[in-house]
């Protein structure tokens, strides 16, 4: 009887055991299934050039696709480049993903550190451009809201281009026949002997050719560059009408000049360039037109 007794309190206390064993099994496989809290501070930033704890992994953009097993998949590289500066210019980020967030990296490569981002539509500054990973062009800019900086590749850029008139509605200039362009002949042709700075400067060489500096006080009303590339632009020079008594000639009241230029060995040349006039009272159109006035 005491044996009996005896196995019963034994096999009392294996089958209690078990049920503990049981409970905590569940308990782990509920904590192993159960989905996981995201904290949302990481998930409240917005505007344009923000920076935060997720920005690395906000978009993909440029990877290459190659296996996943790569073992350098996701790792941060520097990279060896060379920056040049170019004269600011207006752009806007685009992407096919209007909501999607595009990084904003510390080199020209999708391998470097994501410093800011920002979103489709967002106003930027280009200030500098490079030639990047796979050969392609990156440009250094500027967030204008949050002054944010940073390396993007071109596809990823769109420029804002001032809305320019065809050339046949310029007066062409030559440069062989045309009088008052043998002074900058001159000036370019030893500039480029002497390999002077300004010559780096698209809008300084076309503000040259239309006069500027003077030794009187006139000045542009208007200069507006537009950047098709790294190598090639066109300068836009406005003068008159504002400072008439300053510009103007005895036959011309106002000019719009327009410079197409191309980089060549650090140096820019130019391709092509016209002039449209604005007349005195008696002395030609009294609208802009490419014939000079009399």
């Amino acid at each position: 009887m005491k044996r009996n007794q005896r196995f019963s309190f034994v096999l009392l206390l294996c089958l209690f055991g078990l049920g503990l064993s049981i409970q905590a099994c569940q308990q782990t496989s509920a904590d192993t299934n159960s989905p996981s809290i995201e904290t949302q501070a990481g998930r409240q930033q917005s505007g344009a050039g923000q920076s935060g704890p997720f920005s690395q992994e906000l978009d993909k953009i440029g990877k290459p696709e190659s296996s996943s097993s790569s073992p350098d998949e996701g790792e941060i590289r520097e990279v060896t480049y060379i920056a040049e500066k170019i004269t600011p210019v207006p752009a806007q980020l685009v992407s096919k993903d209007p909501d999607s967030r595009i990084n904003v990296r510390s080199q020209p490569s999708t391998r470097s550190k994501a410093k800011h981002f920002g979103y489709k539509g967002d106003a930027v500054t280009l200030l500098q451009t490079a030639k990047g990973e796979g050969d392609a062009i990156w440009y250094y800019l500027r967030f204008n809201q949050s002054q944010a900086e940073g390396w993007i590749r071109e596809d990823f850029i769109a420029q804002s281009t001032v809305s320019l008139l065809p050339r046949q509605d310029y007066r062409p200039y030559n440069f062989e026949a045309d009088p008052w362009l043998a002074s900058f002949n001159q000036t370019y042709a030893a500039a480029q002997q002497r390999q002077e700075s300004w010559l780096a400067d698209a809008p300084t060489v076309a503000l040259k050719l239309s006069g500027f500096p003077s030794s009187g006080e006139c000045k542009p009303t208007e200069v507006k560059t537009t950047n098709y590339s790294a190598s090639k632009v066109t300068v836009v020079i406005k003068s008159g009408q504002s400072k008439r008594e300053a510009c103007s000639d005895d036959s011309v009241l106002a000019s719009q000049i327009r410079v197409d230029l191309v980089k060549e060995n650090q140096i820019w040349a130019i391709e092509w360039a016209g002039g449209r006039y604005l007349c005195h009272q008696g002395r030609g159109q009294q609208d802009f037109a490419p014939a000079l006035c009399r």
